[in-house]
Formats: structure tokens, C-alpha cells, sequence
């Protein structure tokens, strides 16, 4: 199979989320931020160092590079180290997962539209 058909399949049906809550507990609530391609790099770039489940850290992988290939090549490394550390302050206190996970919705509505134009391109 091809990486971007196991790519898509990946994307469309996994989600990194949180395990289930075991104690009674209240949760801490953290802020979200929005969903931005310097906001995903960050994030997927965590998730991919640090995730332990294999499938999970390479969907977050996988994200990473989609983000990655986002970026405007006409960027310099400076403005970029800017944006990240920017983005690295905003980011403090937010929810990583719900953001991983924002990001990986956007991740699967591109994978779906490309789905469809490759049906268009086929006939179907």
C-alpha cells in the first residue's frame, strides 16, 4: 500500500486522545488554542517524541510532515524561529491533545478531499 493511502486510512480512522479518567478527581481545565500550521508542527512534534503506542506515534509522524509541508518556503529561518517561539508561549497551559486532535480533523478533511478528487480523476 502506498505511505499516502496508509496515510489517509491512518488519519481517517485514529484519533490520539486521552485515556479514560480513573479517579474521582476534578480535571484541571486547560485553555485551547487554535489550530494553526505553527501550532500543529509544535504539537505533533511532541506527540511523535513522546507518544509510546506505535500506531499513534506514527500517525503523529505523519502529521508532522503534513504541517511541515505547509510551511511557506518563502520563510526565512528567522521569521520561523520567531513564529515557533511565539507559538511555544501561546502554547503553555493549552490542551495538547485537543489541539493534536484539531489537528488531525484538519489532517482528515484534506485526506478525504483528495480521496474525492482522485475519484473524479478515475470516473467514479
Amino acid at each position: 500500500m502506498a505511505k499516502g493511502r496508509t496515510l489517509m486510512i491512518a488519519a481517517m480512522g485514529m484519533t490520539i486522545a486521552a485515556g479514560p479518567r480513573t479517579s474521582n478527581v476534578a480535571p484541571v481545565v486547560l485553555r485551547t488554542v487554535p489550530v494553526t500550521t505553527i501550532n500543529c508542527l509544535l504539537a505533533s512534534n511532541v506527540f511523535a517524541r513522546r507518544e509510546t503506542d506505535p500506531n499513534k506515534k506514527t500517525l503523529a509522524h505523519d502529521t508532522l510532515l503534513f504541517y511541515l509541508g505547509r510551511l511557506d518556503e518563502r520563510t526565512s529561518a528567522t521569521q520561523l524561529k520567531a513564529q515557533f517561539e511565539a507559538a511555544a508561549i501561546n502554547l503553555k497551559g493549552a490542551n495538547a491533545t485537543l489541539l493534536m486532535n484539531g489537528c488531525l480533523q484538519e489532517l482528515r478533511a484534506k485526506a478525504q478531499v483528495l480521496q474525492s478528487v482522485g475519484r473524479v480523476g478515475r470516473g467514479k
